[in-house]
C-alpha cells in the first residue's frame, strides 16, 4: 500500500512481493540432504521454499532484530541442536557455567555471527536488542571471547532497567525503567537489555574495538533515537582491550596488577555452593523451639495431608523435584531427625535455624557433600563468582552452614575439612588430606 501510494507499486503481472518471509531464523541455512518436508498448506511451503532460497543462495550484509528471551527454551531440534557448541569451548578464559547458553537468544546471535563471519561475503553488521546478561555472566565466556575474535568493532549500548541488578534503579535513585516500557507498563519487562552492534570487514584481522555506553533513566528511548539520526551526545567508552576477568564487556574498576594476584580458587582449592531450601517458611526459623514443634507437626501420623495442608501450605505444595504427596509418607515412615536441627546463615549476619533433612527434595538443594565439614571451629568465607549488584556486597566470613543466598550461586570455601569426608572427595578427585595438612599450616601461622 505504501509502495502504491508513492507512485511504484509492486507489479501484478509478474507477481512481485516485498521481500518479507515467515520462516523460522534459526534453520534452513543449509541445502537439505533428506527430501523436503511438504506441508499441509502450499503456500506455506512456498514461503518456505523462498525464505530459504535468500538464506542459502543471496548475500546478507546486516542481521538485525530482537530475539526472544527464554532461559527455559527447552530441548533444541534439528539445526538448532549444534548452534551454540561454539560458544562451550575456550582458548584463553575459564570454561562457561551454569544453564546461561540455553537461553534462547543466545541461538540466535549464534544463527548471526555464524552468517555474517563463516558466509561467503566474510563481512556484514549484526544487530541485536537482548537480555544483557551476555555482557558479563559466567556462562558466556565463549561467546565473548568469540566475539572479539570474529568482529572487528563492537559497540554496546547498555539500556540497564534489571529489576534484579539495579531495582530498577539510577545510580542516583531515580526510576530506571525497561526500554520496553509503555505507559500502560511503566516498568516495561524484568531483565536489563543492551543493544549489541557487531561489525566484521572483508579483510578482518585484529581483536574487536569495544566501544561501550550506559543509558540511564527515562530518556533513554530517546536518546536511543536521537543516536540513530546521528544527534546524540552519547559519550563512548574505549573497554579494548576487553576487562581482565572473563573477558566481561561492562566497565571494570581494577588496579592494573589484580590479574597478578591469586584467585580463591587458587588458595582455596575446594568449596561448596550453598543450600538452596526454597521452602523457607517451613524449614527455617529464627525460634529453635518453633522450628522444631513445625517439624513434629510434619512427621506426626497423626497429622493428615488435608490438616498439614491447612496449617503449612508449602509442606504439601509440590515444586520441583519434591513431590509432597510422594515424600511425606516416606520421610514420616523413618521419623523426625532432632539433631539435624542446626544453625543456619540464611543471609549475611542473619543467623537462623534449620532443620536439615537429607532425603526426599523437602530441601530444594540439601548439599550433603556440603554439611559433614560444617563443625564447632571451622571457618567459612562466601564469595561469588559474579555481582549481582552494581556495588561489591559479598565476602564475609561465617562459622555455621550457609544458604546460597538468591540469584548468583554464593559459594563456601573452608578453613579446615573433616577429615572423613575428605578421603571421600579425595576418591572423587580431589587431594583432600593434602589440602587439609595445608589449610591447617598456612592458617594457623596467620597472625589474625
Amino acid at each position: 500500500m505504501l509502495l502504491h501510494r508513492l507512485g511504484a507499486p509492486l507489479a501484478d503481472e509478474s507477481d512481485e512481493r516485498a521481500g518479507v518471509y515467515l520462516t523460522n531464523a534459526l534453520t534452513g541455512w543449509e541445502p537439505p540432504t533428506a527430501p523436503k518436508q511438504h506441508l499441509l498448506f502450499t503456500e506455506m511451503e512456498e514461503e518456505r521454499d523462498k525464505a530459504e532460497a535468500v538464506k542459502q543462495h543471496a548475500p546478507i550484509l546486516v542481521i538485525l532484530g530482537n530475539p526472544p528471551y527464554n532461559g527455559f527454551a527447552g530441548a533444541a531440534m534439528d539445526e538448532e541442536r549444534d548452534l551454540v557448541a561454539a560458544y562451550r569451548t575456550v582458548k584463553n578464559v575459564a570454561p562457561p557455567q551454569g544453564q546461561g547458553l540455553n537461553d534462547l537468544y543466545v541461538r540466535f546471535f549464534r544463527m548471526a555471527e555464524r552468517r555474517i563471519t563463516e558466509g561467503p561475503e566474510g563481512k556484514g553488521i549484526v544487530c541485536f536488542i537482548s537480555n544483557y546478561s551476555w555482557l558479563d555472566g559466567l556462562s558466556f565466556t565463549g561467546m565473548r571471547e568469540r566475539y572479539l575474535e570474529v568482529f572487528g568493532k563492537i559497540w554496546i549500548d547498555c539500556m540497564n532497567g534489571d529489576k534484579y541488578k539495579t531495582g530498577k534503579l539510577t545510580p542516583d535513585g531515580l526510576p530506571d525503567p525497561s526500554v520496553f516500557s509503555t505507559e500502560k507498563n511503566r516498568e516495561g519487562i524484568q531483565v536489563g537489555t543492551a543493544v549489541a552492534l557487531l561489525a566484521r570487514r572483508a579483510d578482518h584481522e585484529a581483536t574487536a574495538r569495544v566501544h561501550f555506553a550506559n543509558h540511564w533513566g527515562k530518556g533513554k528511548l530517546a536518546e536511543m533515537q536521537a543516536l540513530a539520526v546521528g544527534e546524540s551526545s552519547t559519550e563512548w567508552q574505549d573497554l579494548s582491550p576487553a576487562a581482565i576477568v572473563g573477558l566481561a564487556l561492562l566497565p571494570a574498576t581494577m588496579v592494573l596488577d589484580y590479574a597478578t594476584w591469586p584467585s580463591l580458587p587458587a588458595l582455596l582449592p575446594i568449596s561448596f555452593p550453598g543450600v538452596k531450601t526454597s521452602r523457607d517458611d517451613l524449614v527455617v526459623d529464627i525460634d529453635r523451639e518453633q522450628l522444631v514443634a513445625r517439624m513434629r507437626r510434619y512427621f506426626d501420623t497423626n497429622v493428615s495431608d488435608e490438616e498439614l495442608t491447612r496449617i503449612l501450605p508449602s509442606a504439601m505444595r509440590s515444586s520441583g523435584q519434591y513431590q509432597a504427596d510422594v515424600a511425606r509418607p516416606i520421610l514420616v515412615r523413618r521419623g523426625f531427625l532432632p539433631d539435624n536441627v542446626m544453625r543456619y546463615c540464611y543471609r549475611p549476619f542473619d543467623n537462623r535455624w534449620l532443620y536439615w533433612e537429607p532425603d526426599g527434595y523437602l530441601l530444594d538443594r540439601n548439599r550433603a557433600e556440603y554439611v559433614p565439614h560444617v563443625f564447632a571451629g571451622n571457618i567459612w568465607i562466601e564469595a561469588r563468582q559474579r555481582q549481582p549488584m552494581e556495588r561489591f556486597d559479598r565476602g564475609f566470613v561465617t562459622t555455621v552452614l550457609g544458604d546460597n543466598f538468591g540469584n548468583g550461586l554464593s559459594s563456601f570455601f573452608p578453613l579446615r575439612l573433616n577429615a572423613d569426608a575428605a578421603e571421600a572427595l579425595e576418591r572423587a578427585g580431589f587431594d583432600g588430606g593434602r589440602y587439609l595438612t595445608q589449610r591447617a599450616i598456612s592458617f594457623s601461622s596467620c597472625p589474625a
